[in-house]
This record gives structure tokens, C-alpha cells and sequence, in this order.
């Protein structure tokens, strides 16, 4: 399927974007790691209210990277629930919900902070 031009704008936007406010993580599924692997981190915040009134927020935390880059054992993988994201001696842990980006070569992946 032939990209629409905002989608062909967005990619080369995507890797600028890296380029200079990207980060770098690791990537581990078991006891095999991948360092150094080039995302993006990605953080929404929804407020909610509730039918009573009370109001909340909802965080949403996730990194996108290439497939290309996401790697285990040195093997090109999607990511999957149970894998482990480390940033800046942050955990993240990988939760269902991995989708290809507008069908692109990048995953947006959501995570979960622990500790």
C-alpha cells in the first residue's frame, strides 16, 4: 500500500526527531540483553471523570523503536509481554498492546514502570 504524504513527511520527521532528542535503552527477554538500542519515549497523560465527579489521570508510558533495533540474541523480534526496557536505571516492563507504527518500520511499544 503507497504511503499518503503526511505519512512520507512523518518518517523523515521520525528519524530528524531521533536524531536529536532520541535516547538510547536496553532490551532484554530471559538473560539475553541488547544495549544501546536507539528510542524514543513516548509519555500521554488523559484526565477522567468519573460519573460521580471525581476526576483522575491516566499515564500512559511507551517507547518507539526501530524493528530493525530491537533485537535478541542478536535476532531481529517483536517485542513481547515479559520483555524488559532499561532507561537510565529505570525498569519498564513490555505490555501487550505492541503495534507497528502507521505500518512503518518502527514499534510503538507500551510499558509499565516498575520499582
Amino acid at each position: 500500500m503507497a504511503l499518503t504524504p503526511y505519512q512520507t513527511a512523518a518518517r523523515a520527521g521520525l528519524a530528524a526527531f531521533n536524531a536529536a532528542a532520541g535516547l538510547t535503552v536496553t532490551v532484554a527477554r530471559g538473560s539475553s540483553e541488547t544495549e544501546d538500542v536507539p528510542a524514543l519515549k513516548i509519555d500521554r497523560g488523559n484526565s477522567v471523570q468519573a460519573v460521580e465527579g471525581v476526576y483522575g489521570l491516566v499515564s500512559e508510558v511507551g517507547f518507539i523503536i526501530a524493528k530493525a533495533e530491537y533485537l535478541i540474541g542478536g535476532s531481529e523480534v517483536a517485542p513481547a509481554r515479559g520483555d524488559v526496557i532499561t532507561y537510565d536505571s529505570r525498569r519498564f516492563d513490555v505490555l501487550d498492546g505492541t503495534t507497528n507504527l502507521d505500518e512503518s518500520a518502527e514499534w510503538l511499544i507500551p510499558v509499565q514502570e516498575v520499582g
